[in-house]
């Protein structure tokens, strides 16, 4: 049997295999101690449930649609420049953009920490910079959170009043009262127009500074009592805001703000500040500035003659004093959050959770703001090789009827490839980059592998690619991110040894990236097939440039469509692409035929003309029409038939 075949009866292959890379899906694990910002205060993530409000970097209240249980992971100290610490683990997602240079243009993407450790926290200085010992600049920038929208709240003292008693007032005594100079004079008056109507202000004449009290009119409670039982009759060194006053409304908060920076607060050369004796206090005054999307720090002072001061430094966008004279020194000045260190200190129990707003931002310890294996899982009927154990971290509405392989060894995989698989369409590897780790695990050991080994390496990594291609099955392997330098151009790839990937990808029917792009404010997960300047990419069967992969769960958590992305708008389109290709095959073969037929009863001039007349009106499919006039073409020549250019026609040639 003859080995060389027609075009139509060519195997057509029936699956494919494809890579998907790009961002890391639900790697956003943070320690159970970590704290998230609620409607009422912060809470541990251990005690965070589906249903539960937290804050959104927009300020707003979203809900938690998922918890996802990350096992002991890794855990990393992050610190911003403001002195604000959380903690995550290497795959948890920052919302991130360059602090300086033409990369800042293209604003805020989403990085893994791992990712940002690898191009280095901080930049690299000159020998001159680390000489003179100058501190290296940041290289990341991550939003500061809007001011949050907490409800408005009943309170017993005003939150102007009660910032001018905690910053500059008297609560030990009798009687509520403070300092007001009469260059201030317009602090009396404001708290004159808010007092309850049972009180009234007082002013004390004293020596050095004129003071103010709040008393009562007629008969009832003291106005001191209110304080009182906020815990608030204590001395200077000890004051504090009480938990209440920093989750009320946004005018709330702003106006308790105002009420302590027009008092204690002061500005110096386009600086905005804050000081007191009481560090409790200052560190009361950071929190209620990042609540109002601000950022702020503290410096201490040792004094001799008397307590420590601590200084709050303080950038806000709007104006913390409602005094006029501070106001005009006040200016609208840029508030940034830069990440300054990532230590890795320990290994803790993780949990990632997920929350409703598209942008998948919310608030953690700090005001920082902070991030939230699906899509491969949209194949058909698919077994999942799971070498990095990013099961737990899926939804398990995505993993209902899916069975699946947690690797522990190389040996598992030889042994599930040995299994009966003729159930399954698909055969789903997460991720090909841990893959090789077990690979190498297996040469190796524990040890690093020599480069004599590399070739054992190589040949078990094409083992295992050979006999998914040979399985007659749907191969999805998922990887990871990775760069790679093209001149002065970064492209994304799939974080795989160069040697390993240039040796798979040429066996991919697609190469597809997946990423978040943020479109008119809102972020929404693509993936794009195509190659372009800024990532690889293979695209063998025409598929849309771009393509919005759909969010399928409710805010619950729970499925509202089906998980078939990767079956319906991707693998059905390539095998009807194969299919019709296929069935053009059959059809131009067919029409070649009839031709070659038809042009071996050309035997003179007459039958040539004949035939040339009725050339067009085969069934031609693509190029089968330049086929047919090759093949007359190289007719008449053997039969040495002339063309006469005006009559357009063939004659015989001449005796």
């Amino acid at each position: 049997m003859s080995l060389i075949k027609k075009s139509n009866e060519l195997v057509i292959p029936s699956t494919v295999k494809m890579m998907i890379y790009g961002q890391a899906g639900m790697g956003k694990a943070q320690p159970l101690y970590c704290q998230v910002l609620t409607p009422h205060g912060y809470k541990k993530l251990a005690d965070i449930s589906i249903g539960d409000k937290v804050m959104g970097k927009d300020g707003k209240i979203q809900e938690v649609i998922g918890v996802y249980p990350q096992g002991v992971r890794p855990v990393y100290k992050v610190t911003t420049n403001d002195g604000a610490v959380t903690y995550c683990d290497e795959e948890h997602i920052w919302n991130v953009r360059a602090s300086s240079g033409n990369s800042r243009k293209a604003g805020f993407k989403n990085l893994t920490l791992k990712e940002m450790l690898s191009k280095g926290i901080v930049c690299k200085q000159t020998p001159r910079e680390e000489r003179t010992g100058r501190k290296a600049m940041p290289r990341f920038e991550i939003p500061v959170a809007d001011a949050m929208e907490f409800p408005e709240r009943e309170y017993e003292v005003s939150p102007y009043i009660l910032g001018v008693l905690i910053g500059d007032g008297s609560l030990t005594g009798s009687v509520a009262l403070f300092s007001n100079p009469d260059i201030d004079s317009q602090i009396a008056e404001t708290i004159k127009d808010i007092l309850p109507c049972e009180y009234e202000l007082k002013k004390n004449d004293a020596p050095d500074c004129p003071q103010y009290s709040i008393v009562l009119k007629g008969d009832g409670e003291g106005y001191i009592q209110r304080l009182k039982r906020l815990g608030l009759n204590v001395k200077s060194g000890d004051k504090f805001i009480p938990d209440i006053y920093k989750y009320g409304s946004k005018d709330q908060r702003l106006s308790l703000l105002r009420g302590l920076m027009d008092t204690d607060g002061f500005a110096y050369k386009n600086r905005i500040y804050f000081s007191t004796s009481s560090k409790m206090l200052a560190y009361d005054i950071v929190e209620l500035v990042n609540s109002l999307g601000g950022i702020a720090n503290v410096h201490v002072y040792e004094r001799e003659d008397k307590s420590d001061e601590y200084r709050v430094s303080i950038k806000i966008k709007i104006c913390p004093f409602s005094l006029r004279r501070k106001a005009v020194e006040w200016n609208d000045t840029k508030v940034s959050r830069y990440i300054i260190d990532a230590t890795r200190i320990d290994d803790y129990e993780c949990v990632c959770i997920k929350v409703s707003n598209d942008d998948e931002l919310y608030v953690t310890d700090n005001y920082i703001v902070t991030h939230n294996t699906t899509v491969a899982l949209s194949a058909p009927k698919p077994l999942l090789l799971d070498f990095d154990n990013g099961v737990k971290r899926v939804n398990m509405a995505h993993l209902d009827g899916i069975d699946i392989v947690q690797v522990s060894s190389w040996q598992d995989v030889q042994q599930v490839l040995q299994e009966d698989l003729s159930s399954y369409q698909t055969i789903v590897v997460d991720t090909i980059g841990k893959m090789m780790d077990f690979i190498i695990s297996y040469k190796c050991g524990t040890r690093q592998p020599q480069i004599k080994e590399w070739g054992g390496i190589n040949a078990e990594f094409s083992w295992m690619t050979r006999t998914l291609s040979s399985l007659n099955k749907n191969v999805v392997f998922v990887a990871h991110r990775d760069t790679r330098k093209e001149g002065d151009d970064t492209v994304f790839i799939p974080a795989l040894r160069e040697k390993s990937y240039n040796s798979i990808v040429t066996e991919l029917d697609l190469l597809g990236y997946l990423e978040m792009r943020n479109e008119n404010g809102v972020q929404k997960r693509t993936i794009t097939f195509d190659p372009t300047s800024r990532n690889d990419g293979k695209n063998t069967c025409n598929l849309p440039g771009l393509m919005q992969v759909p969010t399928i769960l409710d805010r619950n958590g729970n499925p509202t469509a089906k998980n078939d992305f990767i079956t319906s708008k991707v693998i059905v389109p390539y095998l009807n692409m194969l299919q019709v290709k296929k069935e053009e095959a059959a059809k131009y073969d067919k029409v070649i035929a009839e031709i070659r037929e038809n042009i071996e009863l050309i035997t003179d001039a007459n039958s040539a003309n004949e035939f040339a007349s009725r050339i067009n009106e085969f069934e031609h499919v693509g190029s089968s029409l330049n086929m047919a006039r090759n093949l007359f073409s190289a007719k008449v020549k053997a039969l040495g038939l002339i063309f006469d250019k005006e009559t357009k026609t063939y004659a015989d040639k001449a005796a």
